[in-house]
C-alpha cells in the first residue's frame, strides 16, 4: 500500500527533476540497488560517476572566476583580470547540482565544492553552510556579514583527503531514514519531510518536504496532515483554503493543535459560533493547554457560549496547570478584579510576576501597571518604568504609551 502511494504520488511529480529522482532512488533502493542484477548496479554507478566528473570539470572550469570575483569584492583583486563567469555554464552548474543533492546517496566531494561555488556565486547562504558543513564534519560554516563570502577559498584549500568520506552525521541520519521509507514507515517520510525543511542532513527544499508530507498524510499520518496545513497558510494567523482542508483532515484524527487552529479560524470568522468551542474543547480534552485558555476568554466574554465568569477563571487555571503562559496574565487579571474568583491582589501580582519572567509582554506590562499603582505590591516608579521599558521592547503598544505618560518616551532598540 505504501510503496503503491509512493508511486502514485511521483505521477503528480513528473514535472520536477528532482523530485523524481528522489523517487528513483527510494523505489529502487538508492545507488546499491537492491535487488538489481550486477550490469544494472554497475550502470547506475557508471551514470552517477559521469554525473561527479561533470561536476569536477566544472568546478575546475568557473571555480577561478567565482574565488577572483570574491577576491575583488574583499579588495584584494584587480578588476581588469577576472573573467567573466559562464552565464550559461553556471545554469548547468545548478541543475547538476539539484540531480546531485535530490538522491542523497550520490553525495560526493565534488558535489559539495560545486555546491560551494553555487552558493557563493549565487549568495546562498543555506547551500554554503551545507556545503562546508559536509566537507569539514559539522564545522561552523565561515560567514562575513551573512555572506558565504570567505567559503571558496576555505574549500579551496581543504585538501582532498579531508574532504573524500566526510559527510557527516545528520546525512547518514537522513539516509537512515531514506532506508525506512522504502521499508514503508510513514512516520519516517513524515521525518523525512522535517529534515528537508530544516536543512537536518541535507539542503533545505520545501517542496521536496510538501512531498514526502503528502505521501505519509495519504497514508493516514496525523502529524503529516498538520504540517501540510502549516506549509499551505501564509502563517498560523492566515490559514489558506488548503491549509484548513488538512487542518480538517488531522482533526478526524484529534490531532490537538489542528483542533485549536480550527478554533481559532472559526472564532476569528464568527466570534459567536459554538463552533469555536468544539473544537477548543476536544483540543483540550487532550490537554492542548491554550485551548483551555481561549476556552477561558469565550466564557468570560459570553462568546459562542453564555457567559460565566466563574467557567472562566476555571478554565484558566485548567490552562495555567497545563503551562499556558497566556493563560497566568488571564487568571492574574480575574484575581485582580475578583471576576469568577474570590478578589485577591496579591495573587494576581505574583500570577501576573510568573508570567513576565517567561517572557509573556502582557504580564510584563501588568507588572509594571501593579508596581506603578500599588496593585498587590508596594508602589516602586523606577520597577514599574523597568518593566514597562520590557513590555515595551517586546512590542507591548500599551506599555509605549505609559512610558511616555510618565515622561519616559520609548525608543526602538538599536
Amino acid at each position: 500500500m505504501f510503496l503503491d502511494t509512493l508511486r502514485t504520488i511521483s505521477a503528480k511529480w513528473t514535472g520536477s527533476l528532482a523530485i523524481s529522482v528522489v523517487l528513483l532512488a527510494v523505489l529502487t533502493g538508492g545507488l546499491a540497488c537492491r535487488g538489481q542484477s550486477s550490469g544494472e548496479s554497475n550502470a547506475t554507478t557508471r551514470d552517477g560517476s559521469e554525473l561527479l566528473q561533470r561536476a569536477r570539470a566544472i568546478v575546475l572550469e568557473i571555480g577561478p572566476a567565482v574565488l577572483n570575483r570574491n577576491a575583488n569584492e574583499a579588495g584584494s583583486g584587480d578588476p581588469g583580470t577576472i573573467p567573466p563567469v559562464d552565464a550559461e555554464l553556471l545554469i548547468e552548474a545548478r541543475e547538476l547540482l539539484e540531480i546531485l543533492l535530490a538522491d542523497p546517496r550520490q553525495h560526493a566531494e565534488e558535489a559539495w565544492r560545486l555546491a560551494g561555488i553555487v552558493a557563493v556565486q549565487e549568495n546562498d547562504p543555506d547551500l554554503a553552510a551545507y556545503a562546508y558543513h559536509a566537507l569539514t564534519k559539522g564545522e561552523p560554516s565561515p560567514q562575513r556579514e551573512g555572506r558565504p563570502d570567505e567559503l571558496l577559498p576555505a574549500l579551496s584549500d581543504m585538501p582532498i583527503a579531508t574532504a573524500l568520506g566526510s559527510i557527516p552525521g545528520q546525512h547518514d541520519a537522513f539516509l537512515n531514514l531514506y532506508d525506512q521509507v522504502t521499508e514503508g514507515d510513514i512516520a519516517s517520510a513524515a521525518e523525512l519531510a522535517e529534515r528537508y525543511l530544516s536543512g537536518s542532513g541535507v539542503p533545505r527544499n520545501k517542496r521536496a518536504a510538501l512531498h514526502w508530507l503528502n505521501i505519509a498524510a495519504d497514508e493516514g499520518h496525523a502529524e503529516a496532515m498538520f504540517r501540510l496545513g502549516d506549509l499551505l497558510g501564509k502563517g498560523p494567523d492566515r490559514p489558506s483554503t488548503e491549509s484548513i482542508r488538512w487542518y480538517k483532515k488531522a482533526a478526524e484524527k484529534d490531532h490537538p493543535e489542528a483542533l485549536y487552529r480550527l478554533g481559532m479560524y472559526e472564532a476569528k470568522k464568527n466570534e459567536f459560533s459554538s463552533r469555536a468551542i468544539k473544537y477548543f474543547r476536544r483540543a483540550a480534552e487532550s490537554g492542548h493547554a491554550e485551548s483551555m485558555h481561549q476556552i477561558g476568554i469565550h466564557y468570560g466574554d459570553g462568546t459562542g457560549v453564555s457567559e460565566d465568569r466563574a467557567a472562566s477563571t476555571e478554565w484558566f487555571q485548567r490552562a495555567v496547570d497545563a503551562g499556558s503562559v497566556e493563560a497566568l496574565n488571564a487568571l492574574g487579571t480575574a484575581y485582580i478584579g475578583g471576576k469568577g474568583v474570590e478578589k485577591d491582589v496579591k495573587k494576581g501580582f505574583d500570577l501576573f510576576m510568573r508570567g513576565a519572567e517567561l517572557g509573556n509582554p502582557n504580564s510584563m506590562y501588568n507588572v509594571g501597571v501593579s508596581y506603578r499603582m500599588g496593585y498587590g505590591v508596594e508602589r516602586d516608579d523606577e520597577k514599574a518604568i523597568s518593566w514597562l521599558l520590557k513590555a515595551a521592547n517586546a512590542g507591548h503598544e500599551s506599555a509605549k504609551k505609559a512610558l511616555s505618560k510618565l515622561g519616559h518616551p520609548w525608543e526602538e532598540p538599536n
